[in-house]
């Protein structure tokens, strides 16, 4: 049987993942941060009333699509402490999603002050 690999060397390679899918939403045009701004879009609405439109939105989805993938090594960092065996990838995609919803969620809300 072997041992486990240590959180921090998981983290590491999650990091060059993280740098990929970066890689990918950008070559994608953004459309990884598109959904995830299509997701915050109705509880922006509920907070302030207005949610960002096609020509705000894009630049938005491209900066969101290079920002939310950096949350899943910090993700598994903090599922490592919490969780164990099967249930550390579960949390660990779990922080990664409210990480990018709450990324979502602050540029939303930002619209109307940018």
């Amino acid at each position: 049987m072997t041992a486990p690999r240590p959180p921090l060397i998981v983290a590491l390679r999650l990091l060059v993942v993280a740098g990929v899918l970066a890689l990918a939403g950008m070559v994608l045009l953004g459309l990884p941060g598109a959904f995830w701004l299509a997701l915050a879009a109705p509880l922006a609405g509920l907070l302030t009333g207005r949610v960002a439109e096609a020509d705000a939105a894009w630049p938005l989805a491209i900066i969101i699509s290079l920002l939310w993938p950096w949350a899943l090594p910090l993700a598994y960092l903090a599922a490592a402490r919490l969780a164990r065996g099967g249930r550390r990838v579960i949390a660990t995609l779990a922080g990664t999603a409210v990480a990018a919803m709450l990324l979502a969620l602050a540029f939303q809300l930002s619209v109307g002050r940018i």
